[in-house]
């Protein structure tokens, strides 16, 4: 059995594991649910605050679940991967119906789509230095990518993509929408894709494919 929030039961379609909306997991299939443990793979969005935490970024990652470690006919363990990367929430008492569990949190490193976002994030309030460090160091000097920010000013960003999966320290990720507004060319619009590297606990833009047009 599984309970989770006001979930209480079987192979569940939905995880919430935040109330805000930043981390829930829709659409699971479930490969696998046994008395020892059971298996199910969904999406969810990693999200952030570009243009700004209310409306904010939106890249869709595939989430696998595993529940594991059962008490009682109840699972006390859940690991979350998601992003390239592990969070294991756990509880040792079985939680009231409706309620949401006590629970350890051991958040992974940074994967692709959150440094994505973080880069965008950065460029939004004008952070362009932190914002280069998102860059593989042979995209650009950092002295350049900060002087051709700093002349364009690229602000009111909207972004929406998906993490279309990750093979070794590569990652893909596909631009659904990217809106950009800067003095040099006003208002365009992207599409395209990045590609994503990782260099040691670091995931990085190796390189850039979009294209723009006019909003």
């Amino acid at each position: 059995m599984f309970i989770f929030g006001s979930y209480h039961g079987l192979r569940p379609r939905s995880i919430y594991f935040s109330g805000d909306g930043g981390d829930i997991v829709v659409n699971i299939r479930w490969s696998s649910w046994t008395s020892s443990h059971a298996t199910g793979e969904g999406q969810s969005d990693i999200q952030g605050c570009v243009p700004d935490c209310v409306t904010g970024a939106e890249i869709a990652v595939p989430t696998l679940i595993t529940l594991h470690d059962p008490v009682g006919g109840y699972f006390t363990r859940i690991i979350e991967r998601r992003d390239g990367q592990n969070t294991t929430f756990a509880y040792k008492h079985k939680p009231a119906r409706g309620t949401y569990p006590q629970s350890s949190y051991s958040p992974g490193a940074v994967g692709p789509a959150s440094s994505l976002e973080s880069y965008w994030g950065d460029i939004d309030t004008g952070a362009y230095a932190k914002a280069w460090t998102y860059l593989s160091p042979t995209v650009e000097s950092e002295a350049a990518f900060v002087d051709g920010e700093t002349k364009a000013r690229p602000a009111n960003i909207e972004l929406l993509g998906t993490l279309t999966g990750i093979s070794g320290n590569h990652a893909t990720i596909v631009v659904k929408r990217l809106i950009t507004h800067d003095r040099q060319y006003g208002c365009r619009s992207w599409s395209g894709h990045y590609s994503m590297v990782q260099a040691g606990q670091h995931w990085r833009i190796a390189r850039a494919q979009i294209a723009p047009k006019a909003c």
